[in-house]
């Protein structure tokens, strides 16, 4: 799932942080998942059960204190000492001995080998050299990622598959459709506005691949029964080969749901608890949607000469910063009509967006045109090949991040090349007359 948000360049949008943060939730469920399935086997009248479960959290809990004191005094120190040999094959060795080392000791004790592993993942990422093991590792990992999609072909039983056709293709469509609307609700009720809750859902509607080991090791251990397994990976191998799907059509697909009048009605009554209509006399005034850096900065600038601004954040700490310091702030984005309407945008000179997420700020451009077709639209375009579509979308002005950045270089190179200043600076301020998104 990870490798299509990255292929969508959407693992910096807040939908992909989001959906990244409940992955590696996922992942940390896996443990105890992992520890209780071998007692589902047992009857629950037996006291064999109660043993072994004592067994197996007893042993998990003195894996991971072992784990965490060596997190705290050891791992660090050791790849220290490591790096200081200067050898990158000493590092990859100590890299793949913790990884196959702590699978094997969890092994040892009854536990599975992919606990280890992460376990082993978990120490390394707590030390300052995170960075360079995961790039000393990628080859392997993308050889080992290759393998495991060979490994999940090579199980899946095709017979059963096509004997069993319809309930398959149930599971398929039920799988997906539950996720989605578990996961959109409670981003609802935790007041994500609802095209981005719908988004994660979407992204987050295939099985996961823990599933193949959870569903392996619930057979040897009899908690289910061979059919039952079958179904299991079947479902899970189709499902996460819809995956780049899911990733690729969750914005549009959300963008219609959120269109339904019922929903619609929904999202506004739910969001109209939290807003105040202290700002709707405002006029002239910069809507500015997301307030990181370059959100604040953009600001700043605008309140040096004492232009009005409202900020529509998603970040609950830079809501509180930004209400400390007097401003005027809406917890949401600007994809949502009603919080548009309650920030006068039928009043407001300005829109700008400051977020990277191109999906977004396609989404906002074009709610905003709707509601103000008058309005002048800044925003940002993280790739050039971003740039046309959010003019199509109805921008005014589409900053480059790409081009600027080359721009910028270009200009401090000119000078110290022997470029005299003024030419070089009248250059530069052609480009920007012109746009610098489209002079190249």
């Amino acid at each position: 799932m990870l490798g299509s948000l990255l292929e969508n360049r959407l693992h910096e949008s807040i939908q992909g942080r989001v959906a990244t943060g409940i992955l590696i939730l996922q992942d940390i469920v896996m443990i105890p998942m992992v520890v209780l399935l071998p007692a589902l086997g047992i009857s629950a009248f037996s006291p064999e059960i109660w043993t072994l479960l004592g067994a197996k959290l007893g042993a998990v809990g003195v894996i991971v204190s072992l784990v965490f004191l060596f997190i705290r005094f050891g791992a660090h120190r050791l790849l220290r000492f490591v790096t200081r040999t200067q050898s990158r094959e000493l590092f990859l060795i100590t890299i793949l001995t913790f990884a196959l080392g702590m699978a094997w000791v969890t092994n040892l004790i009854g536990l599975s080998f992919a606990l280890g592993a992460f376990l082993a993942g978990i120490m390394i990422g707590a030390t300052d050299y995170r960075y360079e093991a995961l790039s000393q590792i990628a080859p392997l990992r993308f050889c080992f990622n290759t393998l495991f999609f060979v490994s999940i072909g090579m199980i899946v039983n095709v017979d059963f598959l096509a004997a069993h056709l319809p309930i398959v293709v149930l599971l398929v469509t039920l799988i997906p459709t539950l996720k989605m609307t578990l996961t959109s609700c409670i981003l609802f009720v935790l007041k994500i506005p609802l095209r981005m809750a719908l988004v994660v859902g979407m992204t987050l509607g295939q099985v996961g691949e823990f599933s193949f080991l959870i569903a392996s090791m619930g057979l040897r251990n009899g908690a289910i029964d061979p059919f039952t397994y079958q179904l299991i990976v079947a479902a899970s191998a189709v499902t996460m080969l819809l995956t780049p799907l899911f990733v690729r059509w969750a914005a549009p697909i959300a963008e219609g749901i959120c269109k339904l009048p019922g929903l619609s009605l929904l999202a506004r009554v739910f969001q109209m608890k939290s807003l105040p209509e202290e700002f709707r006399s405002y006029s002239d005034h910069v809507i500015i949607c997301g307030f990181g850096p370059l959100g604040e900065a953009f600001a700043k600038m605008l309140q040096q000469h004492r232009i009005r601004t409202i900020v529509l954040e998603l970040n609950p700490d830079t809501i509180r910063r930004v209400q400390k310091g007097g401003g005027a702030v809406y917890f949401g984005d600007g994809t949502s009509e009603e919080i548009l309407y309650k920030s006068a945008i039928e009043r407001a000179k300005m829109l700008a967006i400051t977020s990277p997420d191109f999906l977004n700020n396609a989404a906002i451009i074009r709610q905003a045109k709707r509601l103000n077709p008058a309005i002048t639209i800044i925003t940002r375009a993280k790739n050039r090949s971003d740039v046309e579509p959010l003019y199509e979308a109805g921008a005014q002005i589409v900053i480059s991040e790409e081009l600027e950045g080359g721009i910028e270089m270009g200009r401090y190179a000119l000078k110290e090349l022997g470029v005299p200043p003024e030419e070089a600076e009248a250059f530069v301020k052609k480009i920007r007359d012109f746009g610098s998104a489209d002079f190249f």
